[in-house]
């Protein structure tokens, strides 16, 4: 592994690294990104960021995305590399992810919008559009282990309301937590009723402890992402498609 960049700030160490194919970026140690263009979905986490936009009604020709928290790009990229989306709006707290995102990872940059801002202001903004698909990725370290990632804002009502505003009716939302625990404590049926969504599911991979949880506005429709991700691995000429392994839980 080569480390091609590095940045030191009073506070923040970045290097992006290539490994063979794949171009990684680390933040304070953190492994924040991956991205192989000769293998997108190669059994990461950010795969399963990138596949609950297959539950969308409109999929694979989807009008908006917002993605909090770009790391380096690897969900707009995913999303570029298997869907049609008219527009990708990407915020970001750190400018540097920013410039690295534009600079080493970006497959297309015409139809994506990098903005720095903090997500909880950006997502309050009430001249804000609305989207079909939104993920929630915000992780940053911990403030007693830099190199530790946590979730530096907790998924309440208060949250999930903000984000469900930004929803179209039928917008479809994924959350990246921690683990099981975190995720039922926040997703409890009342909290997502208040917040305006009907259901939920969530996506697990053996080799990870985060949950990526999925909410929808308008009702899931499970069969609609079996019927997407087959003709996705039908059509895909990339092979790590057809031996996508994860498990999708349909129940609290």
């Amino acid at each position: 592994m080569a480390v091609i960049w590095q940045k030191q700030t009073a506070s923040e160490h970045y290097e992006v690294r290539t490994a063979g194919s794949s171009v990684r970026l680390y933040t304070n140690g953190i492994f924040h990104s991956q991205w192989n263009p000769q293998r997108p979905l190669a059994g990461h986490l950010w795969d399963l960021l990138f596949l609950p936009s297959l539950f969308h009604k409109s999929t694979p020709d989807i009008d908006s995305c917002l993605i909090l928290g770009v790391g380096g790009g690897a969900v707009i990229n995913l999303l570029n590399t298997f869907l049609s989306v008219k527009k990708i709006t990407a915020v970001d707290l750190d400018p540097v992810h920013l410039k690295i995102a534009l600079k080493y990872f970006l497959t297309r940059k015409d139809n994506v919008d990098l903005i720095e801002a903090e997500a909880r202001e950006y997502i309050s903004r009430k001249t804000g559009q609305k989207f079909d698909f939104l993920v929630d990725d915000i992780f940053c370290g911990a403030e007693s282990d830099k190199s530790d990632p946590v979730r530096p804002i907790t998924v309440d009502v208060a949250w999930l309301t903000l984000l469900s505003r930004r929803l179209k009716k039928d917008g479809v939302l994924a959350i990246n937590f921690e683990g099981v625990t975190q995720m039922k404590k926040a997703l409890k049926p009342s909290s997502l009723k208040e917040a305006g969504f009907k259901s939920r599911v969530y996506f697990q991979h053996p080799r990870y402890e985060n949950i990526i949880a999925v909410c929808f506005k308008s009702g899931r429709n499970v069969a609609h992402f079996n019927a997407q991700l087959a003709k996705l691995k039908a059509e895909s000429s990339h092979a790590a498609v057809k031996d996508l392994r994860f498990e999708l839980v349909c129940k609290s």
